[in-house]
């Protein structure tokens, strides 16, 4: 058999169910969940990013992936070109759970524009995945 599933933070456009299936059709949504001791941007690449910052949190959504998944995952987010690194991160769920979560981000610190393209494909993402309102309005 293959290498067990795993836990994925998507914080950008894997917001977006459509875009999470095409590029992973296993994965599954499991919750809501919240990554302290970071800050949401847009990198200077005019993608979304995460950065550390002590007083912030990221909200997004955690998926269930198969390693094949994964490896798909890993072409669009360009891990072999470092357009993103990948880490595992702890993320907390509504329910007080914690959970190990494959998270991808951009080695590049700058913030920048997002893409006009992208910009329609995270406002499909926060109609898929409903975030706190207040996260939506003043974060992202």
């Amino acid at each position: 058999t293959g290498a067990p599933a795993r836990y994925y933070f998507a914080y950008g456009s894997n917001l977006w169910h459509k875009q999470m299936r095409s590029r992973a059709p296993s994965a599954s949504p499991v919750s809501l969940a919240v990554l302290r001791g970071f800050r949401w941007t847009i990198s200077a690449r005019g993608f979304a990013n995460i950065v550390m910052s002590a007083p912030d949190e990221v909200w997004g959504l955690v998926w269930l992936v198969t390693a094949f998944d994964e490896a798909v995952l890993d072409r669009y987010e360009g891990v072999a070109q470092r357009s993103y690194d990948k880490y595992d991160l702890a993320v907390l769920l509504p329910s007080g759970e914690e959970r190990i979560c494959l998270v991808y981000v951009d080695p590049t610190q700058g913030e920048g524009r997002p893409w006009a393209e992208y910009v329609d494909r995270i406002n499909a993402g926060l109609k898929d995945t409903l975030l706190p309102e207040q996260y939506v309005r003043d974060v992202i």
